[in-house]
């Protein structure tokens, strides 16, 4: 997105037009990349560009893709309720203990830690360990696969520039067959 663009997108009434033409959607930083979260250590190093000439903030996303068929097993590992669906209001995953598959909908925890770090010197301009469960979204293909989307981690904000984006598996996990696993940043 050029500055120019980025300038006229985020005006009042000029804005709202260039919006409604679909021309002020932000890119994803990261499309996504298959991760295998049944081994540990570091699953995914990818660089990534922002596409915008200011501060923005990501989303890091964990995608589940498998069969329609195969959904009440991949349901019971994924999960597809919230987080305070299960934990008396309080939507901290702090309480979960991970590979377990707590009370409710949440699906199994999966802990994971997200490193971005600057290209030109390698500092560290975030460092997130987080327990991915529930609070799942989910869209079918026409293919017939379903793919469900857990948001994980709170935002990470960038500069415009050039990261290098990092993710480890902390804790193995057993994937029911069939199901394959990605993640992106939105």
């Amino acid at each position: 997105m050029s500055p120019i663009l980025w300038k006229i997108c985020n005006t009042p009434v000029l804005g709202f037009v260039v919006w409604l033409t679909n021309q002020c959607a932000i890119p994803a930083l990261m499309e996504p990349a298959p991760v295998s979260l049944a081994r540990p250590g570091m699953i995914l190093k990818q660089q990534v560009s922002t596409a915008i000439p200011d501060s923005h903030g990501y989303h890091v996303i964990l995608n589940f893709r498998f069969d329609r068929s195969k959904k009440a097993v991949a349901w019971a590992f994924i999960g597809t309720g919230s987080p305070s669906e299960s934990l008396s209001g309080s939507s901290s995953s702090a309480k979960l203990t991970p590979n377990k598959v707590p009370d409710g909908n949440l699906g199994t925890v999966i802990p994971l830690r997200i490193i971005v770090r600057a290209c030109n010197d390698g500092g560290i301009v975030s460092d997130q360990i987080v327990n991915s469960n529930g609070d799942s979204s989910g869209a079918v293909d026409k293919s017939g696969m379903l793919t469900l989307s857990r948001n994980i981690g709170s935002l990470i904000w960038l500069r415009p520039g050039v990261y290098y984006v990092e993710v480890f598996n902390l804790n193995p996990q057993s994937i029911p067959s069939g199901i394959e696993s990605s993640i992106e940043m939105r």
